[in-house]
């Protein structure tokens, strides 16, 4: 599970409470410069708000391969089945889930909560055809209009691969983990359980 921009893996929490009372385990993790992911093996603080430019090589797009990191935590450490994780983003978060899960074919559901087209140059064009026919959740909220306007060309562009997809309609402007209300979150748990 990866947080949006400025959060933290807590806006997760909740969430990942009733997931394990369906029986489900849950990674969440703070990503590059929030929480507690703010010293790199040097000890040297980084943070989000000084990681400059987007563009390929920017610390920005490092933060895909701690997703790839976090994979492999799963996999060699915890022994996990690499073909039992799925993946769910929110906002950043939403766009790092699809660009990873689109490069690695094992991943066999994505759930992407208020992704955009392009945030802080992860651009989810290429991925969206990559991910194939592979199962994906999308939800936003229609006041949220860039999210909501990129979920629908989203859902558009996946459903022409013949791929599954479930979208949900959030409340008003909410975004990200904002669309969890208590009935919300058992939705997306119902897919997950489907898929």
């Amino acid at each position: 599970m990866m947080h949006g921009l400025a959060s933290t893996k807590g806006e997760w929490f909740n969430f990942a409470d009733k997931l394990a009372k369906e029986g489900y385990g849950y990674f969440a993790f703070d990503l590059r410069g929030h929480g507690e992911s703010t010293k790199n093996k040097n000890g040297e603080i980084i943070d989000y708000r000084y990681f400059g430019q987007p563009g390929p090589g920017s610390k920005w797009e490092l933060m895909i391969t701690d997703v790839d990191s976090a994979v492999k935590y799963l996999t060699n450490k915890k022994g996990i089945n690499k073909n039992r994780i799925g993946i769910m983003g929110a906002s950043v978060g939403a766009n790092l889930a699809l660009i990873y899960s689109a490069r690695h074919n094992f991943i066999p559901i994505v759930a992407l909560l208020s992704p955009g087209w392009d945030y802080i140059g992860l651009n989810i064009e290429s991925s969206i055809k990559e991910y194939g026919k592979r199962p994906m959740l999308i939800a936003a909220s229609p006041g949220d209009e860039y999210a909501y306007k990129s979920s629908i060309i989203m859902e558009q562009i996946a459903n022409k691969q013949g791929a599954t997809v479930k979208f949900l309609s959030g409340k008003e402007k909410q975004h990200g983990v904002q669309m969890f209300d208590g009935v919300f979150e058992d939705l997306i748990i119902s897919w997950i359980k489907d898929h």
